[in-house]
């Protein structure tokens, strides 16, 4: 059974397929976008329960996806994924819910999503 969707927005190829794996193998339906700019098309689109953003150096096209999430019918949660020594500050100044630190290690990734997701 699938559970809910995950929409990982992240430019490196090899963190995208990481990710996406990873979430597949947990059970959720994944879906990628390369940038900010693809996600938002992919949140106008379909319903997504979270997404795991992948922050770069310019924090707006960062709150433009938040702020899409927020206003989406569903209210998709935010993650923030970063190798910024602050994430959990960047995370909270662009509206996120949270941030998971980069390197990503498999089992606090996916507890993290558990926990935003409320699954058990």
């Amino acid at each position: 059974m699938v559970k809910d969707t995950v929409l990982v927005v992240e430019d490196d190829a090899g963190m995208l397929d990481f990710a996406i794996e990873a979430l597949e193998g947990d059970g959720y339906h994944a879906l990628s976008a390369p940038d900010a700019a693809a996600a938002l098309r992919v949140l106008g689109a379909i319903a997504v329960d979270l997404v795991l953003l992948d922050h770069g150096p310019d924090p707006e096209p960062a709150r433009a996806l938040v702020r899409a999430a927020r206003a989406a019918p569903w209210g998709a949660r935010v993650l923030l994924w970063t190798a910024w020594h602050d994430g959990a500050e960047r995370a909270w100044a662009i509206g996120a819910d949270g941030a998971v630190e980069k390197p990503i290690d498999l089992d606090a990734l996916l507890a993290r999503v558990r926990a935003e997701l409320g699954a058990p």
